[in-house]
Order: C-alpha cells, then sequence, then structure tokens
C-alpha cells in the first residue's frame, strides 16, 4: 500500500466489516480477523499514524455498529434529525479515540519488544481499552468483541 490514504481507508473498511460478527449476522469469524489485520495495518509505521488509523477502524465500526442510537435519539427522543446526527458523529468520534489509544499503544511497545512480549501485550492493551471505553465517563460498552462470539463455537470463552 503506497498511497497514503490507503491503510486508513482499508482500517475504516475493516472496521466497518467487523460489525457483521455481530447479530443478525453472527459471521463470528471477523471478530477475530479484523483486529488481526488491523495490528497488520499498523505495521511499521509511527505512533501517531498507528492512532489514525486505528481511530478510522474505529470510524468504521462505530458508525456502522450503532445506528440504532441515531434511531433512539431522533425517532424516540424526538430530537431534530440534523441534532441527532451531529450527537451520532460525536459519539462515533468519541469512542474511536479508544481504538486509535489501543493502535497508538501497540505501534510505541512493539517495536522495543519480542514476538512473544507481543503475544501478551496485544490482548493486554485490546482489553485495557475495551475496559476503559466501558467504564470512562459512565462507559459505553457496545460492540464488545466478546459479544459476538456468544452463538458461535466461543461462545463458552466469551461469558
Amino acid at each position: 500500500m503506497t498511497h497514503r490514504l490507503m491503510r486508513p481507508l482499508a482500517a475504516a473498511f475493516v472496521g466497518a466489516s467487523t460489525t457483521l460478527s455481530f447479530a443478525p449476522f453472527s459471521i463470528w469469524p471477523l471478530a477475530i480477523i479484523s483486529p488481526l489485520l488491523l495490528i497488520l495495518l499498523v505495521q511499521n509505521q509511527s505512533t501517531k499514524r498507528s492512532a489514525f488509523i486505528g481511530y478510522m477502524w474505529g470510524l468504521g465500526l462505530f458508525a456502522t455498529g450503532i445506528s440504532w442510537v441515531h434511531v433512539s435519539i431522533d425517532t424516540f427522543g424526538g430530537m431534530p434529525k440534523a441534532a441527532s446526527l451531529l450527537l451520532m458523529a460525536l459519539l462515533v468520534g468519541y469512542l474511536s479515540i479508544y481504538s486509535a489509544l489501543f493502535t497508538g499503544l501497540v505501534s510505541k511497545f512493539k517495536a522495543q519488544k519480542s514476538l512473544v512480549t507481543s503475544v501478551l501485550l496485544i490482548p493486554a492493551l485490546w482489553m485495557l481499552s475495551d475496559y476503559l471505553r466501558g467504564w470512562a465517563l459512565t462507559g459505553f460498552p457496545w460492540l464488545l468483541l466478546g459479544y459476538s462470539q456468544i452463538d458461535g463455537p466461543l461462545g463458552h470463552l466469551a461469558l
């Protein structure tokens, strides 16, 4: 990938496709493939660029995965459509910060560590970013990848 926007756009596409791992589609392997592709996309990138790529992955995931929030605010909350869409854009942008945090930290620490350390570090950083997303500012624990595994063969590990 030589063009400067290829990795961020690929990350947004991969993030958006991750939504298909959740019900009603339940294509559970995407929840495993997507983080692996994200890690590949940030390989040999600066910390800042890795964070941007992670942010784009988050934009793809949350823009496609939490559309129900817009319906709740617009239809059931009675808020004007423009205000609802603005709130959605802000929420998607905010939630994407946690993906940026993950990839930025992976990039920062991975360059100095061995493969064995990375195998331990990357899942720990993923769990940390998911924990913070589910806790900070009262949290928003939707689209945690473990939920996509409940009806699949890895369901017993996700509970």
